[in-house]
């Protein structure tokens, strides 16, 4: 693979070819689609703070408090439904792409289609519990209402998840951008016409959800726009050819990697949800409005390492595929990563924290000045969030989402669970910020595993897991994440 890592491995080592290297590693693969991701994410992230800031301004702390509240109930119960099939899927369709192998593609896609109209349904059905908690829990059913709402998003998020799925794992990371972003734009673009219009809090989910039925339209026309060149090797299987796929879809391998993918790699959106939900009914929806925009402030810079994250997954399954597993190397390549992005991160995040005052007040107004501290408090957690971009590839590639779940749930449970209780329980709001950066900080504990993973393949070389003894071609070929 013509990749910026390969590249600047197999790059000779004499001081005269430094230049050379770099111009090389410059223009590799993994370097170009991570800055166009990049591009792309700032711009996404642009769109979701023009969001939060005509929102906050126009529905008030207050009002803004409910609306981000209803929004963290739905990403509870999505969360309970989801069963990580996206991220699973990304990865078997990537390494599908990376072998040539058409009925892999279709496989990956059908299997994909069919688990996630089940995680549709159970969504809806757990979500229309909502306006009931919420009269108990908030005395608030318009809250509750707004959050069933929003579960209608699960099954409209299907058609995005597939484009997802297409594009990213085939690495049209460029046209993966340009629909992610037109998503993001027309959202903006409704929202403002909500905020203007004077709707309340159901008006305002209502137009989003509208959104959300467009952005999916959108993304059945960015499918067939990338099947335009049928015959290149990244491109999409005909959409009547996985149709045709869905009755046989196997989608044993995508519930059993995608369970494990989902409690990890959710637990933080958890996590977060948990907190905001919490903030509402200690400290009220004010506390929560103030609470938000601290966070939205904070996701802002933290979705700047989105564009690195979402390519370093599909990059890897291409690498494996090609490299005959040589997991020696992978591991120094992502701690490579994990030092460069932790370093960046940390760099930026004193520049963010720095123009924070100036910035939100600029923003938000003096009404929300209270969520000033809170962006201090979060910006902590980023000591550990740039090394952390290696940590699902890791865990995926080597075969090792058991270790991940097992860590991840006894942290939750032992740790963040009554550190989270006792912070929200005394200090509210700012408690809820300094939890979010305490679980961040428990990431290191991920790069102490890979680090020893390093250590290990350095001294007895890869040894596959029990139960991957796979000794010919066909047998390696179905076993989409084999190391």
């Amino acid at each position: 693979m013509n990749d910026s890592i390969e590249t600047a491995q197999s790059a000779p080592t004499s001081p005269g070819s430094i230049g050379s290297r770099l111009k090389k590693a410059a223009g590799g693969k993994f370097v170009r689609d991570t800055i166009i991701l990049q591009a792309g994410m700032a711009v996404t992230m642009a769109t979701y703070v023009v969001t939060s800031v005509l929102l906050a301004r126009g529905m008030g702390a207050k009002d803004f408090g409910r609306y981000n509240t209803a929004f963290a109930l739905y990403g509870i119960v999505y969360f309970l439904a989801n069963i990580g099939v996206t991220t699973a899927a990304i990865s078997s369709y990537a390494q599908a792409v990376g072998r040539g192998d058409e009925d892999g593609k279709i496989r990956s896609l059908a299997a994909y289609l069919k688990s996630f109209v089940v995680m549709g349904v159970v969504i809806m059905v757990v979500g229309s519990l909502l306006p009931w908690f919420c009269v108990v829990a908030y005395d608030d059913r318009d809250i509750g209402i707004g959050a069933w709402l929003l579960c209608l998003l699960g099954p409209l998020q299907l058609l995005n998840g597939f484009v997802l799925v297409v594009l990213q794992g085939a690495r049209r990371m460029a046209d993966y951008v340009l629909y992610d972003n037109a998503c993001g734009i027309l959202r903006v673009l409704l929202l403002m016409d909500a905020v203007l219009a004077g709707l309340d809090i159901i008006g305002v989910i209502v137009v989003y959800l509208i959104s959300g039925v467009l952005a999916s339209l959108l993304g059945l026309r960015m499918y067939t726009l990338t099947r335009v060149n049928a015959d290149r090797h990244d491109a999409p299987p005909a959409l009547r050819d996985v149709i045709r796929a869905l009755p046989n879809a196997q989608t044993g391998s995508l519930y059993s990697q995608g369970t494990l993918i989902a409690v990890s790699k959710n637990m933080g959106e958890l996590i977060r949800n948990l907190t905001m939900s919490a903030i509402g009914f200690v400290a009220g929806p004010t506390a929560t409005g103030h609470f938000s925009v601290a966070y939205r402030y904070i996701w802002a810079l933290q979705s700047l390492l989105g564009g690195l994250g979402k390519n370093l997954l599909p990059a890897m399954g291409f690498r494996l595929s090609k490299s005959e597993h040589d997991m020696g190397r992978f591991a120094k390549d992502l701690l490579r990563i994990a030092l460069v992005a932790g370093v960046f991160f940390v760099v930026l995040t004193a520049v963010f924290v720095a123009i924070a005052p100036w910035l939100l007040h600029l923003l938000y107004g003096p009404e929300y000045d209270d969520a000033i501290r809170m962006t201090f408090y979060m910006a902590i957690g980023h000591l550990s969030l740039g090394a952390a971009v290696v940590i699902d590839p890791f865990y995926i590639y080597t075969k090792q989402l058991g270790t991940l779940v097992k860590l991840n749930l006894s942290l939750f449970f032992s740790v963040v669970v009554p550190m989270g209780y006792v912070l929200i329980s005394r200090y509210g709001a700012e408690g809820g910020a300094l939890a979010l950066s305490g679980c961040q900080l428990l990431l290191f504990i991920h790069i102490v595993v890979i680090v020893r993973f390093l250590r290990k393949v350095r001294r007895e070389g890869w040894v596959r897991p029990a139960g991957d003894e796979s000794k010919n071609s066909s047998r390696a070929a179905d076993t989409e994440l084999s190391p």
